[in-house]
């Protein structure tokens, strides 16, 4: 796999752009050599601004993805399933369609070439940031890599779309692997949820249930880049529950695609969906708040934001 950047002007034009380039093309590389999908996910790169707006002053970065197809459990299982043996082959209560972004559906070959960006990242301008990959020693600056990361993760497919409604009209593929307790699937926003990939049993890390931010965030595992808050200061990388989730998502483990590989037939076919936005961004909390928060405004092209904390 081949995650490639496609440079805003904000990017070429700016003192910093050698290295922006290069700790974001850091993180891409982490994607390229653990996920083995023969597809380049084409995404947008920004510096203050992402898509052509602007980053949210209290972000760190942000992230939106290009929207990509709809399915029923029926017509998604067949693609999935070859990436996660869990899965069951039919679905009781769940929700009646099942969004796909357009990387995601291009990287389970039920999407092709669109000539569209795969989505869009941006990175707050006004923060200080260290570019170096993995320095353990940041000195109150924000780590760039490991926001790339997180970044990049969403545009992938690790999103949600839960929102607190008690109708499950639609979800995103993530959320089917929501559990409150063995063998109970959760579409909560509130509750508290984990991440599961044998039914429930086994809990690989708690989802993030604040007041408000991205559903398919942790609440926390250490310094994890997926975390919904984190730490001005802090390295964050790519941990094993984070590569299981885009494991499970149909992005095959590199070290293990000759048994996850593609579905055989490479391509099923779905109903497109219109293109809705949303914003989610990794956010600087309000005084006294220590950890990074995503908020998303509404719909499928997940925008991203992770906050900073000094």
């Amino acid at each position: 796999m081949t995650v490639n950047a496609i440079w805003d002007q904000s990017v070429l034009s700016s003192a910093n752009a050698a290295a922006i380039e290069a700790g974001f093309n850091a993180a891409a590389q982490v994607f390229d050599t653990t996920f083995s999908n023969p597809v380049t996910i084409n995404i947008n790169v920004g510096w203050g601004e992402i898509n052509g707006n602007a980053v949210p002053g209290n972000a760190i970065g942000a992230s939106q993805n290009q929207p990509g197809t709809s399915f029923g459990y029926a017509q998604l299982y067949p693609l999935l399933a070859p990436y996660d043996a869990t899965l069951p082959t039919t679905m009781k209560g769940g929700p009646g369609l099942i969004n796909l972004t357009q990387a995601q559906a291009r990287a389970l070959g039920a999407m092709g070439s669109t000539g569209i960006a795969d989505g869009s990242i941006g990175f707050s301008s006004s923060l200080p940031f260290d570019f170096t990959p993995g320095n353990a020693s940041l000195s109150g600056k924000y780590d760039f890599v490991g926001t790339a990361v997180h970044e990049i993760s969403e545009v992938l497919g690790r999103v949600s779309q839960v929102n607190g409604s008690p109708f499950a009209f639609s979800q995103a593929a993530a959320d089917l692997f929501r559990y409150s307790a063995p063998g109970k699937r959760s579409y909560s926003y509130y509750g508290a949820t984990y991440f599961s990939l044998d039914g429930g049993i086994t809990n690989l890390g708690w989802f993030n249930n604040g007041s408000s931010g991205d559903r398919s965030d942790w609440l926390g595992i250490g310094n994890d880049a997926q975390n919904a808050y984190g730490y001005a200061g802090v390295n964050y990388t790519l941990s094993n529950a984070d590569i299981l989730l885009l494991d499970a998502l149909g992005y095959a483990q590199a070290s293990t695609n000759t048994v996850q590989g593609a579905p055989a037939n490479g391509v099923a076919s779905g109903i497109n969906i219109s293109a809705l936005s949303e914003i989610e961004t990794f956010d600087i909390p309000e005084p006294g708040a220590c950890l990074v928060l995503a908020v998303g405004l509404a719909g499928l092209a997940f925008v991203r934001r992770r906050a900073a904390t000094a």
